[in-house]
């Protein structure tokens, strides 16, 4: 009789245990993350109201509002479905409705093939010709130029990423980013080269 209710016990354990079901989906690729290239981004707390200085050698400054933003972004692939981790900065500033000047870090999916990148540039509301520039997750300068040090106006910065000039563009030709500081210099509408002065809160 004891058998009977030791065994009775375990058959209703048993089926009291909560049955894992595994889904296979092949239309499902892996989260990517931006833990790779986290070195190629500036280090710049979401929490903090940032204010950056640009400066040129007539003494004129531009203050842009800076903005960051991390958000996980659903993309699609040859009909399969990923999410994507994004670190975004944005240098904004009300006064310039013409444009804005931003870097982001994230990732792609080609076929089945990840790749995580950065780049940065200057967003151009109503001027054709966006600068660009595209870092590769190893370092690697994609549509860009490598400068081990470069001296912008009376400032010299180290590892420096800038944009390959496109001959036909008629407007901000020319924009430079490390990942200390983020974006460092630009060219603007009249071809005049502003320069990162500093942050103020």
């Amino acid at each position: 009789m004891k058998k009977i209710i030791i065994f009775a016990f375990i058959v209703l354990l048993s089926s009291c245990e909560k049955e894992v079901i595994v889904i296979d989906n092949p239309n499902e690729l892996q989260t990517l993350k931006v833990d790779n290239i986290k070195d190629l981004l500036p280090l710049v707390s979401s929490d903090s109201k940032t204010k950056t200085v640009f400066y040129n050698d007539k003494g004129d400054e531009i203050i842009f509002d800076f903005v960051l933003e991390e958000e996980l972004k659903e993309k699609k692939v040859d009909s399969k479905t990923y999410f994507a981790e994004e670190i975004s900065g944005s240098y904004i500033n009300e006064s310039i409705p013409g444009y804005s000047l931003y870097f982001v870090g994230s990732g792609n999916y080609y076929k089945d093939e990840s790749n995580l990148f950065v780049t940065a540039g200057i967003n151009q509301f109503l001027v054709p010709g966006v600068s660009l520039l595209t870092i590769n997750e190893d370092g690697t300068p994609v549509l860009a130029t490598y400068y081990n040090n470069i001296q912008l106006l009376d400032k010299e910065f180290e590892a420096v990423f800038s944009n390959i000039i496109n001959p036909t563009a008629t407007s901000f030709r020319e924009i430079y980013y490390n990942a200390t500081y983020g974006v460092i210099g630009f060219k603007d509408i009249q071809n005049d080269l502003y320069v990162l002065k500093g942050f103020i809160d």
